[in-house]
C-alpha cells in the first residue's frame, strides 16, 4: 500500500513538473518494442521500415497493441505472420478522437495484417466495445 501511495505521489509530481505531453515523449523514446528495439521510432523503423510520422493508422495501432508484451507479440508476428487482431482492434476502438470513418479504415487495414483470420471474425471484432 505504501509503495502505491509513493507511486501516486511521484506520478502527480511528474505530471505537474513535466506535463502530460513531455511525459509521453519521454516514454515513447524508451518504450521496449520487442526484438531488442528501444523507443517508438526504432520500432517503427524495425517493423515497418518507416519513420513514425509515415506509419499508417493500423501500423501505429499495432505498435501500441504490442506494448503490453512486446517480445511475445514480436515472436507471434515472426512465427505466424499475423498479429493479435483482437488486441489491436481493442486499441483501435479506443481511439475516441478519431472519426468513425477513419476507425473503420484502420480496422480494415488491421484485418489485412492478420492473414488467416476469417472475415466473419473481423465482423465480430467490429462489435467489440
Amino acid at each position: 500500500m505504501s509503495r502505491k501511495l509513493r507511486e501516486l505521489l511521484y506520478a502527480t509530481e511528474m505530471e505537474q513538473t513535466l506535463g502530460k505531453v513531455r511525459m509521453l515523449q519521454l516514454y515513447l523514446a524508451v518504450v521496449p518494442g520487442g526484438e531488442g528495439t528501444c523507443g517508438a521510432e526504432a520500432a517503427a523503423r524495425h517493423y515497418f521500415n518507416v519513420p513514425p510520422a509515415k506509419l499508417s493508422g493500423a501500423q501505429a495501432v499495432w505498435l501500441a497493441a504490442m506494448l503490453h508484451a512486446p517480445d511475445r507479440e514480436a515472436a507471434r508476428w515472426t512465427s505466424s505472420g499475423g498479429i493479435d487482431l483482437v488486441r489491436a482492434t481493442w486499441v483501435a476502438k479506443g481511439l475516441q478522437r478519431v472519426k468513425p470513418v477513419a476507425r473503420e479504415h484502420v480496422l480494415d487495414e488491421l484485418a489485412t495484417m492478420a492473414p488467416g483470420m476469417k472475415p466473419v471474425g473481423i465482423v465480430a471484432l467490429r462489435d467489440l466495445p
